[in-house]
């Protein structure tokens, strides 16, 4: 008898334990659904933004879809419903109210049905408001060496100081060679008026030769790196000008230390899939985009390589997008803004010969892809379809949404209108192109250049471009020039 209870016991207990989960013996309610949580905005540890301009919302527990993102500021608090297209359960894109006076910060919330997110701090700046065909155009510091297929790429520090980073280059004559030199050019603010330093500072060489390469930075404004530092990104390139036309796979990294603008010993940061040359990268919420180019027979691509950037500027193992550009091709431009990428212009021809002068072959449409969450979405023909004129081997210049495309191969005379200016409206498509009559760069009329956008600005001017040596279109041999204007 006492095994026969023995043995019944246990059951019970079971049978007990398993139908007190309540006191009607119904099933346990389930556990509340997780609150919307942000990680961070921008990917940036110190994310700022202008008002009117989109911003990415990087976190979980967003769903599927769209709720409400608030702005609390100071005096005000608004509440935003971003379009559905928008709208993703790790990252949404979102449109910072007008009604905000900067400077101020506001905190941002994301609220769904199932409650309200953690508040995360974005700094507001001010943006100079500028007509583009009011550009006018000046010389600055001379470049040490006439180049041309340099690369370039501009860093901020503090309000007040950046730098501009220029990597590689291959010089002209009858035996060019692709250089290995580092420098860069000092930009401040005193008293709201801004300076160029008058000599660029010789800094870190890279390991090779280098030139129709790519350049990139990571920054605590676009990725999670710490600040005060930036790590700059060498990709792939042509290694000696004597390839014809060559490329290579290896990537290069060396991290500046932003108070005094050096950088440290250059290493191998990680290998391309393939061997890219006269490509576009780009960091962008906290990854490495490698776009198009020509492999090492001068055959156009429509590739996209990606890679993360870790918090110490390490990169992650690169991988190739499902998403291909809409075409093969090189020499185009690429910019990011608003959580989508952006596409102009290129080369669809085969290109042995990087320095070639000759017209033909290029185009002048416009794209763009979504990148929220990182992913690259699916390109699609932009609000405007056309640059204006068909442009190869060209620059761009994007700030806060307004986009100048200038110079390079393009259809017509040469020193005829060689820059187009538009602006990306809040869904992401773009308006019409304006041509700049009033706003060409005086004397330049060369391709192959570098070019970056100073992220500072004197008080109650427009944004600061500057154009970096280059290849004179009518000689085909490089300059040492660099333009920047002067106004508005």
């Amino acid at each position: 008898m006492k095994n026969s209870m023995w043995i019944c016991l246990p059951v019970f207990v079971l049978l007990n334990f398993a139908a007190g989960c309540s006191e009607d013996g119904s099933d346990p309610p389930a556990p509340p659904p997780p609150l919307p949580e942000i990680t961070d905005i921008n990917s940036s540890q110190d994310p700022q933004s202008s008002i009117s301009t989109a911003i990415e919302i990087n976190g979980s527990g967003f769903l599927d879809s769209p709720g409400t993102i608030r702005f609390e500021g100071p005096a005000n608090t608004l509440d935003v419903v971003p379009l559905a297209s928008s709208w993703s359960a790790l990252s949404v894109v979102a449109i910072v109210p007008a009604s905000f006076t900067p400077p101020v910060t506001v905190k941002v919330y994301v609220i769904t049905q199932h409650g309200t997110s953690n508040g995360v701090d974005l700094d507001l700046v001010s943006v100079p408001d500028f007509n583009p065909d009011s550009l006018a155009w000046g010389s600055t510091t001379v470049y040490p060496e006439a180049l041309r297929g340099l690369k370039a790429v501009a860093v901020p520090y503090t309000t007040s100081l950046a730098y501009i980073y220029v990597t590689g280059g291959q010089t002209g004559g009858a035996s060019p060679a692709n250089r290995t030199d580092a420098r860069f050019l000092e930009l401040t603010l005193s008293g709201g008026v801004f300076t160029v330093d008058t000599a660029w500072t010789d800094v870190q060489d890279m390991p090779a030769g280098r030139a129709f390469h790519s350049l990139a930075a990571a920054t605590c404004e676009n990725s999670s790196v710490a600040a005060g530092t930036a790590h700059l990104y060498s990709v792939g390139g042509q290694a000696s000008a004597a390839d014809a036309p060559g490329g290579t796979d290896a990537v290069y990294s060396s991290m500046a230390t932003l108070s005094d603008g050096t950088l440290g010993s250059w290493q191998v940061a990680g290998t391309l899939p393939a061997a890219r040359w006269g490509h576009s990268a780009i960091v962008y919420r906290g990854r490495l985009f490698v776009v198009g180019g020509y492999d090492t027979t001068g055959n156009p691509v429509d590739t996209i390589f990606q890679a993360d950037v870790r918090s110490d500027g390490s990169l992650g193992t690169f991988s190739t997008s499902q998403t291909t550009l809409p075409m093969a091709a090189g020499s185009t431009a690429i910019t990011a803004f608003g959580g989508k990428m952006y596409m102009f212009g290129g080369e669809t021809a085969v290109s042995t010969n990087p320095n070639d002068t000759a017209q033909g072959n290029y185009v002048n449409n416009a794209y763009f892809a979504s990148l929220i969450g990182g992913e690259v979405g699916a390109f699609t023909v932009t609000g405007s379809t056309v640059i204006g004129k068909l442009r190869k081997k060209h620059v761009m210049w994007n700030s806060f949404g307004q986009i100048v495309a200038a110079e390079g191969i393009y259809d017509g005379a040469i020193g005829s209108t060689e820059m187009t200016a538009n602006e990306i409206n809040a869904d992401g498509t773009l308006g019409a192109w304006e041509g700049l009559t009033g706003g060409n760069v005086a004397n330049a009329d060369v391709f192959n250049a570098a070019a970056a956008t100073s992220p500072i600005t004197a008080t109650g001017s427009g944004p600061r471009f500057f154009l970096i040596c280059g290849q004179d279109w009518s000689s085909g041999q490089p300059v040492a020039s660099v333009w920047v204007n002067t106004a508005p």
